[in-house]
């Protein structure tokens, strides 16, 4: 019986530090940015039309932000594409503004081939004006924090001051308008983030050992990020 105390324990600490270890979701400060130059037109179409899209962007980089810098040129196209891990589990609600035209597109797991469109306009927006059409705002949409989320704006510019950005309000806040543009903490660029496993707990070891009670200790794992259980 002993024993077997000993088992179901160490068992229940196994899957308990499984559990914390592969549910964790955290932001990693980036997001993929394109940008396609010498594409004419006004409407999203004319960029997801274009021969060079999306295997052949002009320009390539990283964003610390869900935006994109503004008035950079004419007769261009951006997308802004990686992942979103919420904070909290809830609901949110997601807004995307964009000149000429933009859309918002979210998937319902980290898989690029689940996204739905979730927020457009068809009309210039200027930067961060959330409200000029209803469709610049998505309806309630349940997230569970540690799971990591595809998400995709899309931005087509002919003149003007182009822009882009995206915004959300997280559980218990004001859905009038976002608390803010997405922060790099919540998003990540890659799907997998941290590619080096925690080391292995080591030296497990009992001591004050009764018929009915013991203290087991351990040396905790390591790891380049982080251990969180």
């Amino acid at each position: 019986k002993f024993a077997t105390m000993k088992q179901l324990l160490l068992t229940f600490v196994c899957l308990l530090a499984l559990h914390s270890l592969t549910a964790q979701c955290t932001g990693t400060g980036s997001i993929n940015y394109q940008q396609w130059n010498n594409i004419t037109g006004g409407n999203v179409s004319n960029l997801t039309s274009n021969v060079n899209y999306p295997n052949n962007p002009s320009v390539t980089g990283t964003l610390n932000l869900f935006e994109a810098p503004s008035n950079i040129g004419s007769n261009l196209g951006v997308r802004i594409y990686g992942y979103i891990c919420p904070p909290t589990t809830g609901t949110y609600y997601f807004w995307v503004a964009a000149d000429n035209a933009g859309e918002l597109w979210l998937s319902t797991t980290s898989l690029a081939a689940n996204k739905v469109r979730i927020a457009y306009t068809s009309k210039a927006t200027k930067p961060r004006q959330w409200n000029a059409s209803a469709t610049q705002k998505s309806v309630a949409i349940q997230l569970v924090a540690g799971t990591k989320y595809y998400v995709e704006a899309l931005m087509k510019e002919s003149t003007g001051s182009d822009n882009l950005a995206v915004g959300w309000a997280k559980p218990g806040q004001s859905s009038s308008a976002p608390s803010e543009v997405i922060p790099g903490s919540s998003l990540s660029k890659d799907l997998v983030s941290d590619v080096q496993a925690p080391t292995a707990p080591s030296n497990l070891a009992a001591a004050f050992i009764t018929n009915t009670s013991f203290v087991l200790s351990w040396s905790p794992s390591t790891d380049n990020i982080g251990v969180t259980g």
